[in-house]
């Protein structure tokens, strides 16, 4: 058994009757967690100088809104675990809930480091977005609900589809029955290793994901005609190396398929996972976020669906943070209780040099953003290049196929550009190491500048 106290805070001004979520919530988190969690929930305290009623609260306010209800958010091991009561969250005005102590900075909240040291010890139910969609009966389960959706991300439960528990995602219009209102096996399984695994202990590893949560283990993966495959485009590396993740849809049969446009780590229904040296796994975690889209792609046997995505960096920075040897595979959910699972590749990260050559100079913020992103002004790019002229074959041939891509993406192109670019497409692919989807888009796009 282990032991938290459960604070509960008021951000706004004029927030009351709110008492008995705090043992709502601690009932269903020690009978979620088989008796191994007990919360100790305090009454709501309102928070000093708090934001004024029906305001929008900031991602800088919830912090040091916890920070004030708890004490101190940097102290381990964590005593207390806080939950927040606000009107609605600037960034996103109409979410009803948000465990934003995630231990990384993300685009909309650039926590400072004394927010993000020791991560998942808190997070926040929006009553004002609640409020603008539930009415009546409808409002109290939607807000308790929330309450225990929330807690459960900070002991590192992640969203599911199926089946319905507390950790699905609220719908815009409609409160879940009672059904919902539990958790799984699978949940139950990951909440009682909290007094043991600091993936699931508050303040032990960072918040795992944007996306959804494993589906049960005993459950046989989708086939049929798809089959999804992944490659790295080097399988020894070290973390600030432009490794990318090659992503493979294809037909097994001479039908074609239709799939959802959404083969991405930004939507719920595509997501990476990464198995630790020490046998933990998480999920990559994309540094974008979209909506899920009704447009589709036609995949067929001469025309699969490839492309790529940087593995080595993620949202917070990189991806590999401990050497040896680490499993990636990716999962793609067709439907919404179809899913399709890869192969699994093995990668090595490398232990850190003992003497720092020059080429390591890649890894610097502006060149890793460059690699990332694939963009950058001319001078970056000429200065990446240079850098990597050292570097292992691979790395020198990713590099600047990335730069040669960042030069030709540029909304405004000059005939530099241009040159600069075909110049280091021809080189890249004169190394004669580029892996076959980076080799095939290099010779697309130097085809195409050539033409000009």
């Amino acid at each position: 058994m282990i032991s938290f106290g459960l604070r509960l805070g008021a951000v706004n001004a004029g927030l009351s009757g709110l008492d008995a979520l705090g043992g709502y919530v601690a009932g269903h988190i020690r009978r979620g967690s088989a008796d191994v969690i007990q919360l100790q929930p305090s009454g709501l305290v309102t928070v000093q100088q708090p934001v004024a009623q029906a305001q929008s609260v900031s991602p800088l306010r919830l912090h040091q809104a916890l920070a004030q209800v708890l004490g101190s958010t940097t102290q381990v091991p964590v005593a207390n675990i806080g939950l927040l009561f606000a009107h609605t969250y600037q960034p996103e005005p109409s979410i009803f809930g948000l465990m934003f102590d995630l231990g990384f900075r993300t685009k909309e909240d650039p926590a400072v480091e004394m927010f993000t040291k020791v991560p998942r010890q808190g997070c926040v139910v929006f009553l004002g977005a609640i409020a603008a969609a539930r009415s009546g009966n409808e409002y109290d389960r939607q807000v308790a609900f929330t309450c225990v959706h929330e807690v459960g991300h900070v002991f590192n439960l992640i969203h599911q589809t199926y089946p319905l528990t507390f950790m699905a995602s609220s719908k815009s219009d409609v409160t879940y029955d009672n059904g919902a209102y539990l958790f799984g096996q699978n949940q139950i399984s990951w909440l009682k290793r909290c007094a043991t695994d600091a993936n699931v202990t508050p303040g032990g590893s960072i918040f795992r994901d944007f996306g959804f949560q494993d589906l049960d283990d005993k459950r046989p993966a989708a086939g049929g005609r798809l089959a999804l495959t992944v490659s790295t485009s080097s399988n020894e590396f070290r973390p600030m190396e432009p490794v990318m993740l090659n992503i493979k849809l294809s037909v097994t049969g001479p039908a074609a398929a239709a799939i959802p446009a959404e083969i991405d780590p930004g939507y719920k229904r595509f997501r990476v996972l990464i198995r630790d040296p020490d046998g933990s796994v998480r999920l990559y975690r994309s540094p974008l976020r979209f909506c899920s889209q009704a447009s589709v792609i036609e995949v067929s046997a001469n025309n699969p669906f490839v492309r790529d995505l940087p593995l080595f960096g993620q949202a917070g920075g990189y991806t590999f943070n401990s050497a040896g040897v680490h499993q990636v595979w990716a999962e793609f959910g067709v439907t919404g209780r179809r899913v399709l699972r890869s192969n699994v590749c093995e990668v090595d990260v490398l232990p850190p040099f003992r003497k720092t050559p020059k080429w390591a100079e890649i890894g610097s913020p502006v060149h890793a953003r460059t690699l990332f992103y694939r963009t950058g002004q001319m001078d970056d790019l000429f200065e990446l290049v240079h850098s990597a002229s050292s570097a292992p074959s691979i790395t020198k041939a990713m590099t600047m196929y990335l730069c040669a891509k960042a030069a030709l993406s540029a909304r405004r192109r000059d005939r530099q550009r241009t040159e600069w670019a075909r110049e280091h497409l021809m080189r890249c692919l004169d190394l004669g190491v580029l892996p076959t989807h980076q080799r095939s888009r290099a010779e697309q796009a130097l085809s195409r500048v050539t033409a000009r």
